[in-house]
């Protein structure tokens, strides 16, 4: 088939009915990618298009759906948090379970299914879908970075994009990793067209740049601290499987690349930066003397009186938990806490909200991926340099939601969802043969 029908259609459609559903599918992907910068709105209308595609896809989404240890599970999960939350329904948070329960049913599964199916194991949709993804995410940075903006973010200022307080630190760091295990597919294809590989490179160099500055003017402590941890095991790992074929030429364009990256975001940031860490060294040296009592509610400060408070709430309901939405009026309850709707930790958010049943029906979904993910990296769904950044991605998400919960808003479910569709319908949509896929 023709690229361009192939994306249209996708690869299977015959009948008119598969051939709208695939219609629909596309433009749900297009309007998840580019609106989940902007909000709710655009992120449920996106949504709402990606069922409707799904569910026409009918008997033939379900013949892909059976056989997936993914799908079943998201089904256990939706019926385990339609019954939490009948049973939070006589609760004091009673009002609040509705939108507790849309959270955590966004955190289902049925996101990454709708988009999953939307794919349909097709590349080429897939890399629309990111490359849209990132060209909303840029757009919405150098809507920030006004030389007025700019000058108040270098005083110290926080930059939000528009995206949340800690969201755009996540968003921007996965963009960034992503772009780092491109580059070896990037090089090798520019290898060949020296112009286009000088301009392809001048302009990653800026976008990273740009990415960079980005993360740093965020000021989101955990953000920082995923990427700190990721980034370098990302570039271990490539430049071992690539080492053989760089050269001296390469090594030093690489090392100059790099020393770009660092040098100017600390020339620009080092102050906010420092500043930033400051603000919170003494709550961090109290923590690490395990002295809580004197731990005054700051940012970190109030993440842990949230968290022993979490814990008191856990041993009260340990199995089943206080319901979805009982967060806000726990935290409430809390001396000096202002009344946040999430615990600021995603583990302790679903054991509290959801029980240890939950966390573990939740922690099983998440396996169920990361399965499904390298099974089909092994049939050829998804190329090494993809595959890496779908686990570096993953580590990365592990790491920041220690301390952040990403499900509860509109930007972080587009994210989750894209991400972790990609990767279930490489599997089940997997190649055989002359089909199988080795790109990036």
């Amino acid at each position: 088939m023709h690229p361009l029908p192939a994306l249209l259609f996708g690869r299977e459609s015959r009948g008119p009915r598969e051939r709208l559903a695939a219609l629909l599918g596309l433009l749900g992907l297009v309007l998840l990618a580019l609106g989940y910068t902007r909000g709710t709105g655009e992120v449920n209308a996106a949504l709402v298009v990606l069922l409707v595609a799904a569910l026409l896809q009918g008997p033939a989404a379900w013949q892909r759906l059976r056989g997936e240890p993914f799908a079943w599970l998201t089904l256990l999960v939706v019926v385990y948090l339609l019954l939490a939350a009948i049973r939070a329904d006589q609760a004091p948070w009673a009002a609040n379970a509705d939108r507790g329960l849309g959270q955590w049913l966004a955190f289902s599964g049925l996101p990454t299914l709708v988009v999953a199916i939307a794919l349909g194991g097709d590349r080429r949709r897939a890399g629309l879908m990111l490359g849209l993804a990132l060209v909303s995410l840029v757009l919405a940075v150098l809507g920030g970075l006004t030389p007025g903006r700019l000058a108040a973010y270098l005083a110290g200022e926080r930059a939000t994009f528009g995206l949340g307080n800690n969201g755009p630190g996540v968003y921007l760091s996965l963009a960034l990793i992503g772009l780092a295990c491109l580059v070896p597919a990037l090089g090798a294809r520019w290898r060949e067209r020296p112009v286009l590989g000088v301009a392809g490179w001048i302009l990653l160099a800026a976008l990273s740049l740009l990415l960079v500055l980005a993360i740093v003017f965020n000021q989101s402590r955990s953000s920082w601290l995923g990427l700190a941890l990721v980034l370098p095991v990302v570039g271990a790992i490539l430049l071992r499987r690539h080492a053989a074929a760089l050269d001296r030429r390469h090594l030093w364009h690489a090392a100059a690349g790099l020393a770009l990256l660092l040098a100017v975001p600390a020339y620009l940031g080092s102050g906010v930066v420092a500043e930033r860490l400051a603000q919170e060294w003494g709550t961090i040296e109290k923590v690490l003397a395990l002295d809580f009592a004197a731990v005054e509610v700051t940012s970190i400060g109030s993440r842990v009186h949230m968290w022993l408070a979490a814990g008191e709430r856990i041993a009260e309901h340990p199995l089943l938990g206080w319901g979805p939405g009982s967060a806000r009026a726990l935290i409430g309850a809390v001396p000096g806490l202002p009344p946040l709707p999430h615990f600021h930790n995603l583990y302790l958010q679903a054991w509290v909200e959801l029980g240890l049943v939950g966390l573990v029906l939740l922690a099983g979904l998440a396996v169920a991926l990361v399965a499904a993910a390298r099974r089909a990296r092994r049939a050829g769904g998804l190329g090494p340099g993809a595959a890496l950044f779908l686990a570096a991605a993953g580590v990365y998400f592990l790491v920041v939601s220690l301390a952040q919960v990403r499900h509860d808003d509109a930007h972080g479910l587009a994210v989750l969802a894209m991400l972790s569709g990609w990767a279930l319908s490489a599997r089940l949509y997997r190649p055989t043969g002359r089909e199988a896929v080795h790109g990036a």
